[in-house]
């Protein structure tokens, strides 16, 4: 139950075997990767006189790799997979075939979008025209006269809502005249009417709007009476291929989700593996990765080095010696169950610095006894642990925080027992040692006594944490050290 002790490694080797070590390290967990400043006593632009350069690398290919395959399951709507499955082990995908399958992917959902946004723009073509002819039926009047008139010029297209505003505003004070024949997804289809004369600053005006314009002898070709039903089943069919070609990525992804999860895990554990290695160095085509990891792990380390990594050097270092070059090591705590709940309490304030003493077993004593000191009843005790039992089991409180919370309550019922005090009743249940309303003077000598043990200990435990620092005269003279528990 401590803070356990770490150290320092360096692989040296080629880079095959350094990125395939580097998902070993994932496997194995607990592995925190530093800088090569940080692993180096020398300036880390050179390893000698002749200044042989160490190139770093920091851009992570796979982002954008990981992100297009997000990208993916977002326009299938489907959920991820779990990334726990995805997080450890050896990519069952090499590099070249995840580059190779992502950009296959990426490419046939582009084309989905592509196809997708012209269907649209036919589809709103054709409502348009639907909606012109009826405007059209309306006051008597054929597609044939309409389209050739004289002096008449009809213009069809679509632009944005904000520019549609600002043809309106033009049209006020301009020989146009605007018809909206559809409105839809921010896009509105309009037909614009004026005078052939003018179509010269008409021409102006559209393009100022970013006018996009559909020829309508395309759209109305083969004019008659059956025009208006023709263009609906027209229609129909556009709606429907936009049916389909929206369903293709989740009918893709249905398809091969297998294949895909199995691209996307391996995606996933490459941009794991080389962000490890994304602070790596490189030289002469030697790379070297360096981390921190907990000093029990070291044996299973260096197997799997001798075992992957037969032309790899591991350099090992320890953690005290780090220390004594200044360097800030991370913390890992090690504990038993009920020590090991309490650590999320601890990670509250602060986790204990590397060589420092963990406080949890503490922490997880003192917050029982005096969270039931206080707080001692049956009744009230198991109410707390049913709640917590409950919102843990609807995930409104975190695992950790619900076993102090149950802790708490089991405790406040064992004093419970002890005062006797079931929902503040004294009457229900015999106390078993003193009765908070008739035994004041027994709390109080108690929560004296508990107080001060409690700050002894604390100071004892600090008394051999000091001297493992070497700060000597802090352990001998300070209110914290010896003397502090001489004259508490």
């Amino acid at each position: 139950m401590a803070v356990v002790e770490m150290t320092g490694i360096s692989l040296i080797g080629p880079e095959e075997e350094i990125v395939e070590l580097a998902g070993e390290l994932l496997t194995l967990g607990n592995f925190e990767p530093v800088t090569l400043d940080f692993a180096l006593e020398r300036r880390p632009a050179s390893l000698s006189s002749g200044g042989a350069r160490i190139v770093t690398f920091q851009k992570n290919p796979y982002d954008e790799l990981l992100e297009k395959l997000d990208h993916v399951w977002k326009v299938a709507g489907a959920e991820l997979p779990e990334e726990l499955g995805c997080i450890r082990g050896t990519p069952p995908c090499s590099r070249d075939e995840c580059f190779e399958r992502v950009a296959e992917v990426a490419k046939r959902i582009e084309d989905w979008k592509n196809r997708e946004e012209a269907l649209e723009e036919k589809r709103e073509k054709l409502l348009a025209a639907g909606n012109f002819l009826d405007a059209l039926a309306d006051v008597g009047r054929n597609v044939e006269e309409s389209l050739n008139t004289r002096y008449l010029s009809i213009t069809f297209g679509r632009l944005s809502s904000e520019n549609y505003k600002k043809l309106e505003e033009m049209a006020a004070v301009t020989p146009l005249l605007v018809y909206p024949a559809a409105a839809e997804k921010g896009y509105i289809l309009v037909i614009v009417f004026c005078a052939k004369d003018y179509m010269e600053e008409a021409g102006k005006i559209f393009r100022s709007v970013y006018l996009k314009e559909y020829e309508l002898g395309e759209i109305f070709e083969g004019a008659g009476e059956d025009l208006r039903e023709r263009l609906r089943e027209r229609q129909l069919d556009t709606e429907r291929e936009l049916r389909v070609l929206r369903e293709a990525p989740r009918n893709y992804l249905e398809r091969s989700r297998t294949e895909m999860e199995k691209l996307y895990c391996s995606v996933h554990s490459l941009q794991r593996i080389y962000a490890l290695c994304q602070k790596r160095g490189e030289l002469g085509g030697i790379f070297i990765l360096s981390g921190i990891i907990p000093s029990p792990t070291l044996g299973e380390v260096s197997g799997r080095v001798d075992e992957l990594g037969p032309n790899t050097l591991l350099l090992t270092e320890k953690g005290r010696d780090l220390q004594k070059r200044g360097r800030e090591l991370p913390t890992l705590l090690k504990n038993n169950f009920l020590a090991k709940t309490f650590q999320e309490i601890v990670a509250l304030y602060s986790l204990p610095a590397y060589g420092e003493t963990d406080p949890s077993p503490l922490v997880a004593l003192s917050f029982c006894l005096f969270f039931a000191f206080m707080f001692g009843d049956v009744g009230h005790g198991f109410m707390i642990a049913a709640g917590a039992w409950y919102l843990a089991k609807k995930g409104i409180l975190s695992k950790a925080f619900a076993s102090v919370i149950r802790i708490a309550g089991v405790s406040a019922m064992i004093f419970g027992l002890l005062y006797g005090s079931v929902f503040g009743s004294e009457e229900i249940l015999p106390s078993l040692w003193t009765s908070p309303m008739r035994g004041i003077d027994d709390l109080i000598r108690t929560s004296l006594f508990v107080g001060v043990a409690f700050m002894s200990m604390g100071i004892l435990i600090n008394i051999p944490a000091l001297r493992r620092a070497g700060r000597w005269g802090k352990m001998l003279f300070d209110g914290e050290g010896l003397a502090g528990f001489l004259f508490y």
